[in-house]
């Protein structure tokens, strides 16, 4: 997870999700602090929907 300034002056959160595609937020800031804040938040926030995903569970036939 990083982040990166644009062309047009707003910050943007790039990950990479579960299948490999990467993704993008825009932070809507154009002040560095303000995105690392944005990244910091939702670094935290992932750590916890990953942490409370429930397991695949397998019937057999």
């Amino acid at each position: 997870m990083y982040h990166s300034k644009r062309s047009n002056g707003i910050y943007y959160i790039f990950y990479r999700q579960l299948n490999g595609k990467l993704t993008c937020i825009s932070t809507k800031e154009k002040i560095k602090s303000e995105a690392l804040k944005f990244l910091s938040n939702c670094e935290d926030e992932i750590k916890t929907r990953k942490a409370s995903k429930a397991l695949p569970i397998q019937i057999r036939q």
